[in-house]
């Protein structure tokens, strides 16, 4: 079996409440972008940052190996959270992209916010939800990464149907950690199911980002998975350590 390419987009929150966190956020997307290298040629990533001030591309349908890093200079956060815009233009992005592409890859979305909804001028909740309802029956995996918030809650009135792939985080420098180390480890388990069962069935599903109960693609998936955020910690720790001098 031929397995499709995959088109990672990261659509990350850059609002003023993010500043508190920014330099673990800075940290912990580059660890998981780097994380995908393995992945190699069959994955491709978009990254895409956003407030009030725009929906800002850093790069788009790129191989992973060529993503820009967050650094500093290019992560400023700041303004308001114009949530349902950015969804909504970054999915219109991603549309426009496939439809271009000769590689027609599967979509893993994922959203990261630390607040909701409070400054979008273009787009309406009714036509997000339905663009996302619409990208589900597509088979894109849509995941909702949220703080300051109940996200189950903001992620059904936007459209998402799979519980298994939204997860609450707390916005503190250990909260982005622990949920970027889970989305890693959910990640390499959609590749891995990908593997098994083919593009078809590859969507993250049941639990996925509530815990570590993951339904099971392969034996020892669960504990392949704890495996997964662990590693992801300490790699982050010590990479951290070495940027401080310590």
């Amino acid at each position: 079996m031929t397995e499709k390419h995959v088109l990672a987009v990261l659509l990350l929150d850059e609002t003023g409440s993010m500043q508190s966190i920014k330099q673990k956020t800075i940290s912990s997307i580059n660890e998981y972008v780097e994380g995908l290298l393995p992945h190699g040629k069959q994955c491709h990533l978009t990254l895409v940052k956003f407030n009030s001030a725009g929906t800002n591309f850093l790069c788009n349908d790129v191989p992973v190996k060529d993503v820009p890093k967050l650094t500093e200079k290019n992560y400023l956060p700041s303004h308001n959270t114009p949530l349902l815009d950015a969804v909504a233009k970054t999915i219109k992005e991603t549309d426009e992209k496939i439809r271009t592409s000769k590689l027609k890859p599967d979509v893993l979305f994922i959203v990261l916010t630390d607040g909701e909804e409070n400054d979008s001028r273009e787009y309406n909740q009714k036509q997000v939800s339905d663009l996302i309802i619409t990208k589900e029956k597509d088979g894109w995996t849509m995941v909702y990464l949220g703080a300051n918030q109940d996200s189950w809650t903001s992620a059904h009135a936007l459209g998402y149907g799979n519980r298994g792939t939204v997860a609450n985080f707390k916005a503190t420098p250990e909260g982005i950690t622990e949920v970027m180390a889970t989305n890693y480890a959910a990640t390499n388990r959609y590749f891995h199911r990908r593997t098994i069962y083919g593009s078809s069935e590859a969507g993250i599903t049941g639990a996925a980002f509530a815990d570590t109960n993951f339904m099971a693609a392969a034996p020892n998936t669960a504990e392949s998975l704890d495996k997964d955020i662990a590693e992801f910690k300490a790699r982050l720790k010590v990479k951290e350590e070495k940027k401080d001098g310590k």
